[in-house]
């Protein structure tokens, strides 16, 4: 029989796996150090579970995440840490393969990876932003918890990204 911790941890694989897993590749643009970066993600978060109440897994995760992609950069030292790369892999399932086959599914992978090519031209500070709300459709609260800041912070970085965004695309 799964204990309650079990559970919660079970369900928080299942359902933030694959995103974190984006998540994280989208930064460090590397298959084997996204796979170890997420393991140990998860690592963490079962001992953060063991020692104290999880109110938000799905934020905690992602934080766990974003630390740890820090520390490799940090260990790398090569890429300043608040850079993201443009081009996180050459595999086009990574963005939509639930269409695979389907040429609808060409036409959402150019326009995913148009956006996302887009986000990557913001400066930093609101490029997380964006990225994290509309990428990985996380609300403003689980940024700030994520981030460190304020949901008021988080909320006009997305806005400001936005309106830089739209200023760039002439609309």
């Amino acid at each position: 029989m799964n204990s309650p911790l079990e559970k919660i941890f079970e369900k928080a694989y299942a359902e933030y796996i694959d995103a974190l897993f984006r998540f994280v590749l989208y930064r460090v643009s590397n298959k084997e150090h996204a796979i170890d970066i997420v393991e140990d993600t998860y690592m963490r978060f079962w001992q953060t579970l063991q020692r104290e109440e999880v109110g938000e897994p799905r934020a905690l995760l992602y934080k766990i995440a974003r630390n740890l992609v820090i520390d490799w950069y940090k260990k790398k030292k090569s890429i300043p840490v608040q850079t993201f790369p443009g081009e996180a892999t050459e595999d086009p399932g990574i963005y939509m393969d639930m269409f695979e086959g389907n040429l609808l599914g060409v036409d959402v992978e150019l326009e995913a990876k148009m956006a996302k090519d887009m986000i990557a031209t913001l400066e930093p500070i609101y490029r997380e932003a964006v990225y994290l709300r509309f990428v990985e459709e996380l609300t403003p609260k689980e940024i700030a918890d994520i981030i460190g800041e304020s949901t008021n912070v988080v909320s006009v970085r997305i806005n400001r990204g936005l309106r830089i965004l739209k200023s760039k695309l002439h609309v």
